[in-house]
């Protein structure tokens, strides 16, 4: 079959790309024709969440970590570019030559987030629409009240495979369709499928506690638990994506 895929696959955070990337394998290795459907109107450009032009109040009083910062988001940029690149298109014009669309996973249904407020993520326009593993978040079925458009597409969706039970109630309360809960798309492949081409000496020569988390969601003293525990055990830390503050009231981290 021929499959379309809508979801988030090029934001500058490894979650949602390996989601993507975790559903587009399966579906090839079952020996269909995935591609992801390319959102024309894409909330913010990936490249301004890895950096941004170092000029600023920031960069006159602390000019070396500004282009420090600058510098390494470029790096990250050009390496996660280089994986989106790997992933299958398909350009919304051509979205009738598909077999089936499949709407998830990820948040994209978490409407309480500007940017999943738009219909494309609930398959307008689209033929032959499932979900799999989508979630609301922590949106509730009062916060589609003003979005009877979305609410409208979910009711075409079918089947209704979901992430969790809140989604489930979300779902179900505004569909009146009864859903099924499914797993995550990262836990569809082995290890072994993300880790084949990963060759980071860093990481094969330390022993590390792994951070995913975003700038600003950690207390002071959660930063400080990390850190101490870390140093007790002989680990570095190390943060996917983001850097992270070594104090929350700072602007800035690096691998510890």
């Amino acid at each position: 079959m021929k499959i379309g895929i809508v979801t988030v696959y090029e934001a500058a955070n490894f979650g949602s790309y390996l989601q993507a990337f975790a559903l587009w394998r399966t579906l090839a290795e079952m020996g269909h024709d995935a591609r992801f459907i390319i959102n024309e109107h894409p909330d913010v450009p990936y490249r301004r969440q890895f950096y941004h032009y170092p000029v600023s109040r920031r960069s006159l009083r602390h000019p070396i970590d500004v282009l420090r910062e600058y510098r390494d988001g470029r790096v990250r940029c050009r390496a996660f570019e280089k994986e989106v690149a790997r992933l299958p298109l398909i350009d919304m014009k051509d979205v009738e030559s598909l077999d089936r669309v499949i709407i998830g996973s990820d948040e994209i249904w978490n409407v309480t987030m500007r940017c999943f407020t738009s219909p494309f993520y609930y398959g307008k326009d689209m033929p032959r629409r499932m979900t799999y593993a989508v979630s609301a978040g922590r949106a509730e079925v009062r916060d589609f009240d003003q979005f009877p458009e979305l609410r409208e597409l979910m009711r075409g969706a079918t089947p209704l495979l979901v992430r969790d039970r809140h989604t489930a109630e979300v779902v179900e309360g505004i569909t009146g369709q009864k859903t099924k809960i499914v797993c995550d798309p990262t836990l569809l492949l082995p290890v072994s499928e993300f880790t084949a081409e990963l060759h980071d000496l860093y990481l094969e020569e330390h022993k590390y506690i792994l951070v995913y988390s975003y700038p600003g969601y950690f207390t002071e003293q959660a930063v400080t638990y990390i850190r101490q525990f870390a140093k007790e055990e002989h680990l570095s830390i190390v943060s996917a994506c983001f850097y992270l503050p070594r104090q929350p009231s700072m602007g800035r981290s690096s691998r510890s």
